[in-house]
């Protein structure tokens, strides 16, 4: 018993300490993810806090024998709040981002999700009704180094092969996800007009696609505020912006968390655009990050690419490109006189 106690405590604390420095280092993405489960926006900014803190809490206390139990109990506490949170999302049709672990393992939450943390809650249960158990210190001493090297060896193995069946997972859902990108239709293709789109200000004014392109040639730039390159790139997009001036239009159009969207515009001053997924959409690209090029005829010049580098390089073709609607704009010159006789 005082070994299953031992396991099943430190195997708990890995677990919440974990998923609360995986949430802490990824804070944007852990707000959307509160945000995409209901919580109401006032407070998502000290929720993304209290959450990954209190997880730290509930491992600290499960490794320290006295108090053992209450990390037990506070562990189930906020399993048992993920499973009713989780059944909630899937009950009203929706299937958000769990983000249980920040950027190490994120996916759409579902009824593995529920199975995970309920067998995690009956693990918390356990040490809550059999008591804390020997300190770690304690159990070493009562076992001679055959019986701790054969434990460790054991949960190690038990380790291994929970990482080996995640990665399989991935993989079957990784191949699903290229089955099902081969058989959706193609993004917007070279020569084709833009689709209409609408976004929104950082002052909340809707700006349709017309408006915000108004006959003139333009470069848009799709990123996201849980995207680590499309945050590093603001800056470099705020360098472009100046730098152009009026050669070329570059709009940022920002989906995610709108308020730590409007943080990074006001960090970078950068004029973003907010948008609920739409737009992206609209171009069959994801904002990680992606770009593409429209002619002052809204006509698609280049299809969309994705990342800095092939943006960069997007934007330096777009300036060489030559005025295609310059000439119908040009006075046309006066004859030029008869010579005298």
């Amino acid at each position: 018993m005082s070994t299953a106690l031992i396991l099943a405590r430190f195997a708990l604390a890995a677990v919440f300490a974990v998923a609360a420095i995986a949430k802490l280092a990824d804070m944007p993405g852990s707000r959307q993810a509160l945000e995409d489960f209901g919580i109401p926006a006032r407070h998502v900014r000290a929720g993304a806090v209290v959450l990954p803190a209190v997880e730290l809490l509930a491992a600290v206390l499960l490794v320290i024998a006295p108090a053992a139990q209450a990390g037990g109990a506070l562990a189930a506490v906020l399993l048992a709040a993920f499973v009713v949170g989780i059944a909630r999302a899937l009950a009203g049709g929706r299937a958000p981002d769990c983000h249980c672990f920040g950027q190490l393992h994120s996916a759409p939450a579902g009824r593995e999700t529920i199975v995970r943390n309920a067998v995690l809650g009956l693990v918390a249960l356990f040490v809550v009704v059999a008591g804390p158990g020997p300190s770690l210190p304690g159990w070493v001493a009562d076992h001679d180094a055959t019986e701790v090297a054969l434990v460790a060896t054991a949960a190690l193995a038990a380790a291994l092969a929970l990482a080996c069946a995640a990665l399989w997972r991935e993989n079957r859902r990784l191949s699903g996800r290229a089955g099902a990108a081969a058989a959706a239709p193609p993004a917007v293709q070279p020569g084709e007009p833009a689709p209409s789109f609408s976004v929104t200000a950082l002052d909340g004014a809707a700006v349709s696609s017309e408006a915000l392109l108004g006959g003139r040639r333009a470069v848009i730039v799709f990123v996201s505020s849980s995207c680590g390159p499309c945050v590093a790139l603001l800056p470099v997009l705020s360098q472009w912006r100046d730098l152009l001036g009026a050669r070329l239009d570059v709009h940022i159009v920002g989906a995610g968390d709108g308020e730590e969207l409007r943080r990074l515009a006001g960090e970078h001053e950068l004029p973003m655009l907010l948008d609920d997924g739409a737009a992206s959409g609209a171009f069959g690209q994801p904002p990680t990050p992606s770009a593409v090029e429209i002619d002052p005829s809204g006509v698609v010049m280049t299809g969309p690419v994705a990342g800095a580098p092939a943006i960069e390089a997007l934007i330096r073709v777009a300036l060489k490109r030559p005025e295609r609607f310059a000439l119908d704009v040009q006075p046309a010159r006066p004859a030029a006189a008869a010579p005298p006789r």
